[in-house]
C-alpha cells in the first residue's frame, strides 16, 4: 500500500546471495479503488518494468531474478493498493559428497 507522499519504492522480493532464481514469474494486481498505477521493477538478467493501472494486473517473466520493486513513481494520489504473486524456480547445484553404492 501507498499513500500520500510516500514515493520511495518498496522492495517486495530479493535473491539470497546464494540462490538463483533460473526462471520467475511475477503477477501484481493493483486494485481498481488505487487512485493512480504502480510501476514493478524487476532486476535480473535483464532489468524489465511494467506499469499496471487500477483494476488492472500485470504479470512478468524473468530469468536470475535478483530483485522486484514496486512503486508509484511521481504521481499525486490518496493511495494505491494491489496484491502481488511470485513464483521462482531454482536450480538445485548438484552435491558431490557421500555416494551410496
Amino acid at each position: 500500500m501507498f499513500q500520500e507522499n510516500q514515493y520511495a519504492p518498496q522492495q517486495i522480493w530479493k535473491s539470497a546471495p546464494l540462490v538463483q532464481a533460473a526462471l520467475t514469474q511475477i503477477s501484481v494486481y493493483n486494485e481498481r479503488s488505487s487512485s493512480g498505477y504502480m510501476e514493478v521493477v524487476v532486476t535480473g538478467q535483464n532489468r524489465s518494468s511494467i506499469l499496471v493501472q487500477p483494476g488492472n494486473t500485470g504479470t512478468l517473466t524473468v530469468r536470475n531474478v535478483r530483485s522486484v520493486q514496486i512503486s508509484a513513481p511521481n504521481q499525486p494520489y490518496e493511495q494505491i493498493e494491489g496484491k502481488y504473486l511470485i513464483t521462482s524456480f531454482f536450480k538445485l547445484k548438484a552435491h558431490n559428497g557421500c555416494r551410496s553404492r
